[in-house]
C-alpha cells in the first residue's frame, strides 16, 4: 500500500511532478547525490531538533523501522508518557513522524511541535503542521495545540548552548491555519479531493515558539 507522507504532501505543494517521480520513480528523484548545501541544511536540521529536544525533559525518542516505530509508539501513549520524539502515526494512506508529540495528562489532550531550522515561519510550514494535526484525529487523539519552534534571529550564544536560555518567548502572536488546502491519497497524486470541512477546524491557533 502506498502511503503519503507529511513530506510527500509539502513537496507536493511545491513542485508536483517532483512528488509524483518520488512516490513512483524513485530511482529517478534519487538519482542526483545531494550538494553540500543540501547536505548542509539536512544536518542543521538535525542539530537544530537535538537542541529543542531539550525543551522537553524527560521525553523518549522513538526508533526503528516504520513497523517498529508503530508499536513503540502505541506502547507508550497506552503508558501516557509526557512527551515522545519522533512517534510514527499512519491512518487512511497517510503517514507522519511527530518531531515532539506532548501529552497533557490532566486534560487528557495532545499538543504537537513542529521543529524548524530557519529564523522565521512560512506557509508550507503551517500545511505541514495542518497534515499531522488531521492525521492524529483520525487516530482519535485529541489535539489541543500545534506549535512551531524555530531559531531565534537575534539570539547570540555566550557560552555552552542552553535550550532554556534560548527561548526569550514561548507564547508568541497566534496566526490562523490556512483553511483551504487539498491532500492526496494512496499515491495517487492526481486529482485528489478538497479537505475544507476537514481541515476547517484542523487547528484553532498555531502557537509559535523561537529557540
Amino acid at each position: 500500500m502506498a502511503w503519503i507522507s507529511k513530506t510527500d504532501y509539502v513537496l507536493w505543494r511545491e513542485c508536483a511532478k517532483n512528488a509524483w517521480l518520488k512516490l513512483h520513480r524513485p530511482e529517478v528523484y534519487y538519482a542526483g547525490e545531494l550538494t553540500e548545501f543540501e547536505q548542509a541544511v539536512i544536518d542543521a536540521g538535525i542539530e537544530v531538533e537535538g537542541v529543542a529536544r531539550g525543551l522537553f525533559p524527560g521525553g523518549v525518542l522513538v526508533t526503528g523501522s516504520k513497523a517498529e516505530a508503530q508499536e513503540k509508539t502505541m506502547e507508550l501513549l497506552d503508558a501516557n508518557a509526557m512527551a515522545l520524539f519522533q512517534p510514527v502515526f499512519e491512518k487512511d494512506g497517510l503517514l507522519a513522524a511527530i518531531d515532539v508529540l506532548q501529552f497533557d495528562d490532566a486534560a487528557g489532550e495532545y499538543a504537537i511541535h513542529e521543529i524548524k531550522s530557519s529564523t522565521e515561519i512560512d506557509e508550507r510550514h503551517l500545511y505541514d503542521l495542518a497534515f499531522q494535526v488531521i492525521l492524529l484525529r483520525k487516530n482519535g487523539r485529541k489535539v489541543s495545540r500545534a506549535c512551531l519552534v524555530h531559531l531565534n534571529p537575534n539570539y547570540i550564544r555566550q557560552g555552552e548552548l542552553a535550550a532554556a536560555k534560548l527561548v526569550p518567548v514561548w507564547l508568541r502572536e497566534p496566526c490562523r491555519l490556512p483553511y483551504s488546502w487539498r491532500l492526496k491519497k494512496r499515491g495517487v497524486l492526481c486529482s485528489g479531493a478538497t479537505w475544507n470541512s476537514v481541515t476547517r477546524n484542523a487547528l484553532d491557533t498555531v502557537i509559535v515558539l523561537r529557540i
